[in-house]
């Protein structure tokens, strides 16, 4: 048999060579193409879902979901508005019991195994607790609740949790979205998740999540102080810091932000002996300059049923601010409102109850047209606490028991009776004695099976105002 030349060899081998790549490449796509999400999601009407910027969007009817070419899941409505949603997608509403994930994500089980799903899955909002790696820097926490040891964070169901690359978390769910540079550990009812470091704590004993898929997470911590750096700075100070803290409706971040500042400008002052020269008043952190000659803050910022208190601070020495002020948006129309820089306080009364609204901390200098903007924070209003009980029914009497929120005094209102759908009696609610509470009765004749009262016919301010204040019992 006559033997291959070496041109023939090399020629062999080349072939074998592209073969192979070829076959690996077919097998590539092929894996691909089998975990590919072809699925069309039916999405509820009244379903939260964020685009890649963490902006809500809850259609007001089903919508559908799919994923397109790109890798990315989009959004269309029936009114054919498309919104593009990202490479994974968190879908919720209160009123059922399971949160969806759409796309890959890994699952951190209690005992360190790490499990990939895909496509959809619905994951309870019930015990035990479940904790997600969806992409880098980005995770999903589901539990009961989910705080911080001192409260200041505490929130229920689940929380999105994305970091950047000097460990600041920005924190999503339903109820807020906001970013801190606070180093924090959200704790859960089984995992504790040391935010900055990615690692989740089980047991006293520690996942490293940067092993997950990899991280670009630059943090570090400086273990000899005890102090934590972020991209080898050593200050957490940074000037985008937004909040919205549910609980009490204060951002008690800026309480935080505010010391950083006086601390940092304090050690400007002992350095630097003429203020005036402003070659010396701007401190490089990391790419960001910031200017102690002046500057202003955002402190805290509270919320009750119709208003907002927001506290501020001012450091103009040389009068250098031309004006200061807030941008105000509800949602439907932007306000601007001046600022008293002699001041550190502003009241906006009359809000929506429950409702959020998008607050802008912003100034003018002396011979500059120039607006500027440095603190943005999303805060929502209180729920009204309204109560309406029925606590005894005698043979032709329903006793009941109302009481309405003191920061939401109604003008006038009427309790509505009803029997198997039917009006049958109502009243007058006394509003003065609503607001500690007060019991009262109805009168009424041949009650049905299904009981049940309302507040209805409720004005606010001149308004009339629908509130869901209600109680059913079975007349057996």
């Amino acid at each position: 048999m006559r033997k291959l030349g070496r041109e023939n060899r090399k020629m062999f081998v080349i072939l074998s060579v592209i073969v192979a790549i070829i076959i690996i490449l077919f097998i590539y796509f092929i894996r691909i193409a089998l975990s590919f999400d072809r699925n069309v999601y039916t999405i509820e009407a009244g379903t939260t879902l964020f685009n890649e910027k963490y902006e809500k969007i809850i259609p007001k009817e089903d919508a559908t979901l799919k994923k397109g070419f790109d890798g990315k899941y989009h959004l269309t409505t029936k009114d054919n508005k498309k919104y593009t949603l990202g490479d994974v997608v968190i879908a919720s509403k209160k009123t059922k019991s399971a949160i969806d994930l759409y796309g890959i994500a890994y699952q951190v089980t209690t005992n360190g195994e790490i499990v990939k799903v895909n496509k959809k899955t619905s994951i309870p909002k019930t015990s035990p607790a479940k904790f997600y790696k969806l992409a880098d820097r980005k995770y999903l926490f589901v539990d009961g609740t989910i705080h911080t040891e001192d409260n200041q964070i505490s929130e229920n169901d689940y929380l999105i949790i994305e970091l950047n690359k000097q460990g600041s978390p920005t924190l999503v769910n339903e109820d807020i979205n906001f970013k801190t540079v606070k180093s924090i550990v959200l704790k859960g009812s089984i995992f504790d998740f040391d935010v900055a470091n990615e690692k989740l704590i089980y047991n006293n004993k520690e996942i490293n999540l940067k092993d997950i898929i990899g991280s670009t997470n630059e943090y570090k911590e400086n273990k000899e102080s005890g102090s934590k750096t972020q991209n080898n700075s050593s200050s957490n100070f940074s000037n985008d810091t937004q909040g919205n803290n549910k609980q009490n409706g204060s951002n008690n971040y800026y309480d935080d932000y505010y010391k950083k500042v006086v601390t940092s400008f304090n050690n400007l002052t002992n350095s630097v002996s003429n203020i005036n020269d402003n070659t010396k008043d701007t401190i490089k952190e990391g790419d960001i300059y910031f200017d102690f000659s002046h500057w202003i803050s955002l402190k805290k910022i509270d919320s009750s049923v119709t208003s907002i208190t927001i506290d501020y601070t001012v450091f103009d020495p040389n009068n250098e601010y031309q004006s200061i002020f807030l941008l105000f948006d509800d949602g439907n129309e932007k306000s601007k409102i001046q600022l008293d820089k002699n001041n550190s306080s502003y009241y906006i009364r009359n809000l929506n109850p429950n409702s959020e609204y998008t607050i802008s901390l912003g100034y003018s200098l002396v011979g500059d047209e120039a607006e500027t903007y440095t603190d943005t924070v999303k805060i929502k209003t209180k729920k009204p606490t309204n109560t309406l009980k029925i606590t005894k029914l005698t043979r032709n009497q329903i006793y009941y028991k109302i009481k309405i929120d003191d920061q939401y005094v109604l003008d006038s209102a009427e309790i509505v009776l009803y029997s198997d759908g039917k009006e049958i009696n109502k009243k007058t609610v006394n509003i003065n004695s609503a607001k500690s509470g007060y019991t009262d009765f109805m009168t009424y004749e041949n009650l049905g099976q299904d009981v049940e009262i309302r507040l209805e016919n409720t004005i606010y301010n001149g308004t009339s105002v629908s509130l869901d204040v209600q109680d059913k019992i079975i007349n057996r």
